[in-house]
């Protein structure tokens, strides 16, 4: 249980840190940036991939926030595509958070590898999609939907 609660508890300081930098970027009083007092987790699920899984471009609706931590990622995930090897980037199994539209000087998304351990959390509303990875092995995460709340 102990474990549980660490965790959470990393979860509340890292969200309310994201959205505290959010606030500050906006000249927002310190009392609205103390009114999120607690995080709220609406649902937490596993999801295990294997060979040519992949997950389509979607968005959370349960939530101000998302959250995806990889807890096991297959050798055939790496810098390199094994299958599309006339791409100039890898993305075969990566996750791909897509924010706007790409232009000469900015790009309109954010492709990443991912690493066991790694713990992205992002606005729930973000459009993001997983790529099929090929070769044997699991690519396993952990994702929750939650929200700040007032404290008590």
């Amino acid at each position: 249980m102990e474990e549980t609660e660490g965790f959470g508890n990393l979860l509340f300081s890292l969200t309310k840190a994201l959205y505290v930098n959010f606030l500050s970027e906006r000249n927002m009083s310190e009392k609205e940036k103390e009114d999120a007092g607690r995080l709220a987790i609406h649902n937490s699920w596993f999801v295990r991939s294997f060979e040519n899984d992949y997950n389509p471009t979607h968005i959370h609706t349960n939530g101000s926030f998302s959250c995806v931590l990889y807890l096991k990622v297959p050798e055939g995930i790496s810098d390199k595509n094994s299958k599309n090897v006339n791409e100039t980037y890898a993305t075969e199994g990566y996750i791909d958070f897509v924010y706007g539209s790409s232009s000469i000087v900015n790009p309109g998304n954010m492709c990443v590898q991912p690493k066991v351990g790694e713990l992205f959390i992002f606005p729930s509303h973000l459009f993001h999609t997983v790529y099929p990875f090929y070769g044997k092995g699991e690519r396993r995460s952990f994702s929750s939907n939650m929200s700040l709340q007032k404290g008590d």
